[in-house]
């Protein structure tokens, strides 16, 4: 029951805006998981990239958007029931889209390793260099494949 009480508590201390967003993300990321197996990734990723932000980038408070959709995908990541949390992929996706919708553009990038002969992929998002959704090390770990076309 305390658990319940914390997560009531910690909804009413988000503002109307972070509600919102943590709102979408609930509802993008399970979405993302299921459209990128509908229609494909790179049907999905080209509609992504013709998203029109609602905002200049001017009039986007970079900072605040940035840590309101990264935390937002990271709740949902955390707090979400096993198959709505997605994987790396639809959260990157998801986190993607909620960035372009605030008239930022972000990064999706892909990549690649090899771990004792396994073939293993991972996706993140940057924004100006910096990752948002893993460790700033990740580039070191997944080989990067080439930026995804309309991506940007």
């Amino acid at each position: 029951m305390s658990v319940v009480l914390s997560t009531v508590a910690q909804w009413r201390r988000l503002s109307a805006n972070e509600r919102r967003t943590l709102l979408q993300a609930l509802l993008l990321v399970p979405a993302m998981h299921v459209v990128v197996r509908v229609i494909g990734f790179n049907r999905l990723q080209q509609r992504i990239a013709r998203t029109t932000p609602r905002r200049s980038r001017a009039e986007a408070t970079a900072a605040t958007h940035l840590r309101t959709c990264v935390v937002s995908v990271n709740r949902v990541k955390r707090f979400s029931v096993l198959g709505l949390r997605g994987n790396c992929l639809s959260q990157s996706l998801a986190l993607t889209w909620l960035l372009r919708r605030r008239g930022l553009s972000p990064t999706l990038r892909l990549g690649a390793r090899l771990i004792d002969g396994q073939f293993d992929a991972h996706a993140w998002v940057e924004y100006d260099g910096r990752v948002l959704n893993d460790t700033q090390d990740v580039g070191a770990r997944f080989t990067p494949l080439t930026e995804r076309p309309g991506a940007r």
